[in-house]
């Protein structure tokens, strides 16, 4: 479902109306952030209420059935959804995968650049980090889900007013708040990890408010870099490229330096990235009180 981050973050920013991209940018996150924590609520409903021979019988099968029946509400719902292009962009011939990449090179790299400490930092904090605190600091795995679940629930909340902010103060403003905030404390915040599900709490709320500068206005970010022809598919590919290699790895890469022996190199690497997102932050126009074109 991830693949269709690019469609909908076009279709999300483009619906909105003048002043208001930030805001309803921010609801790509507030809804994966409600389905994080559906399917963890789910998942520990059945865990509570069925034994082990059930739910490997015929309780796993629970969650799928539910996510397909979501599915269809999904597609009842965009077949009722208004087209965001105008008429000259519905009639020009669809843009190829690659076209994009080919005449806007610039503007590729610069996704790559926008996404690479964000999404580092969002799957780290969002998805890895219980695990970390287990392996790390000695975290019953109980609390950690708890702390997690709690912290996801302040994360949604913050979305919308991110974007709120955005839209008055502009993009780069927040996004600097993300990138800076993360290179400069991502290593006292791991490192002050100990068993404790206080301190767990406290850092993972903290490291929600930093990552709400990103997540918040990400999809109205990347929408602001492409002309409206080749948005949707520019988006796409290296966006989605950045996350497989810098996101989707973060638990492998984490785990991997606490099998080789270095665990504190961890923090160290998110830090980097972001840093890296930083400068191209520095650099990056503002965009947020400009017309999109459509």
């Amino acid at each position: 479902m991830g693949g269709e981050f690019a469609a909908s973050t076009t279709f999300l920013v483009e619906s909105a109306g003048p002043g208001r991209r930030g805001l309803f940018s921010s609801f790509q996150y507030v809804s994966t952030t409600i389905g994080q924590l559906v399917a963890s609520g789910i998942a520990t409903l059945l865990v509570d209420t069925l034994s082990d021979g059930q739910m490997n019988g015929w309780g796993w099968r629970v969650p799928f059935v539910l996510g397909a029946v979501l599915s269809l509400v999904g597609f009842w719902i965009r077949q009722g959804a208004a087209e965001t292009r105008s008429t000259e962009q519905q009639q020009a011939p669809r843009p190829g995968l690659l076209e994009a990449l080919r005449r806007h090179p610039r503007q590729s790299l610069l996704i790559c650049g926008i996404t690479a400490g964000g999404t580092i930092a969002y799957y780290t904090w969002t998805s890895y980090l219980p695990t970390y605190a287990e392996l790390n600091a000695g975290i019953e795995k109980s609390d950690a889900l708890l702390a997690g679940t709690i912290s996801l629930a302040v994360f949604a909340l913050l979305q919308p007013l991110g974007g709120l902010l955005s839209d008055r103060f502009g993009r780069r403003p927040l996004l600097l708040f993300f990138g800076l905030g993360f290179t400069l404390l991502t290593v006292p915040l791991l490192h002050a990890l100990r068993d404790s599900f206080t301190v767990l709490l406290l850092v993972q709320c903290a490291g929600m408010v930093l990552l709400t500068g990103f997540t918040s206005i990400s999809a109205a970010v990347n929408a602001e870099v492409f002309p409206p022809r080749v948005r949707a598919a520019g988006i796409g590919f290296p966006y989605s490229l950045t996350v497989a290699m810098f996101g989707g790895t973060a638990p492998y890469v984490g785990t991997l330096f606490k099998e080789l022996g270095h665990a504190d190199l961890f923090p160290w690497y998110v830090a980097v990235l972001c840093l890296g997102s930083s400068l191209v932050y520095l650099r990056l126009p503002e965009t947020a009180h400009k017309t999109l074109e459509r």
